[in-house]
């Protein structure tokens, strides 16, 4: 049985593993960016050269 002392234990944990979530979130958000940015530059190369070719 939990003892009412113990359900401030489990809500550290809990919002100690919330803080760690939502820091792995911050740094892979900036990283996902990048990457979508990459994506997008890519796809966009690829359209004009697909448009150069069709055009001929």
């Amino acid at each position: 049985m939990i003892e009412k002392g113990d359900y401030s234990i489990l809500y550290k944990k809990k919002n100690n593993i919330n803080h760690a979530s939502v820091d792995s979130l911050k740094e892979l958000n900036p990283k996902l960016l990048a990457e979508i940015a990459g994506l997008k530059e890519e796809n966009a190369k690829l359209r004009a050269k697909l448009k150069s070719i069709t055009e001929k």
